[in-house]
């Protein structure tokens, strides 16, 4: 697997439902502290395009998590904790 990506679009609450979601409940629209309490091992990548938060899914991959104002906007998945600024080449 090169890298799993899911985006919200200008209102990723009206987003949260149909979204799709980790093991642990998180999506897009979810809040920051569901993510924190679902994830306690989650650090803090201070990327400079594409600040985010990040964790291990314990089989070499990383769920690397985009927020805005608290809410969930992106999920990448992909085996480092580098999220791509774009996804064309």
């Amino acid at each position: 697997m090169e890298q799993v990506v899911l985006q919200g679009g200008p209102d990723p609450v009206a987003l949260a439902a149909g979204s799709p979601h980790t093991i642990e409940g998180i999506g897009i629209g979810s809040t920051l502290d569901a993510v924190t309490s679902a994830y306690p091992a989650l650090t803090y990548q201070d990327d400079k395009y594409t600040p985010h938060y990040a964790v291990t899914d314990g089989n070499g991959n990383w769920i690397n998590i985009s927020v805005t104002d608290d809410i969930v906007t992106g999920i990448v998945v992909r085996a480092s904790t580098v999220v791509a600024t774009e996804y064309c080449s």
